[in-house]
């Protein structure tokens, strides 16, 4: 994997370990970073240079996991916020719908 850009990195081990992975997923009010779905589960992710509570809050708002929610799996939402002085992941928060 040397030769994938760093963003590149999540999808693909999000792929590995068997999820189906879509990223820049496009809904009437935005688009949503990354979505990961497993037969069980579906990740919708928000992802933010900063407090993770200003990405969980976009998820909310912009009602990006209504598509999901008549699939009849779990569904996660999950925002990170990456630290830019530490370069790595500063705050996380998730919900877990039904």
């Amino acid at each position: 994997m040397g030769g994938l850009l760093p963003d590149h990195r999540l999808p693909v081990t999000l792929n590995l370990a068997g999820s189906h992975v879509a990223c820049e997923v496009r809904t009437n009010q935005g688009y949503i970073d990354a979505v990961a779905e497993t037969s069980r589960h579906i990740y919708v992710m928000e992802f933010r240079m900063g407090k993770a509570a200003e990405a969980m809050q976009q998820i909310r708002e912009k009602g990006y996991a209504q598509k999901y929610l008549h699939r009849g799996k779990t569904v996660t939402l999950l925002a990170v916020g990456f630290d830019s002085q530490a370069r790595n992941i500063g705050n996380w928060e998730e919900e877990r719908l039904v």
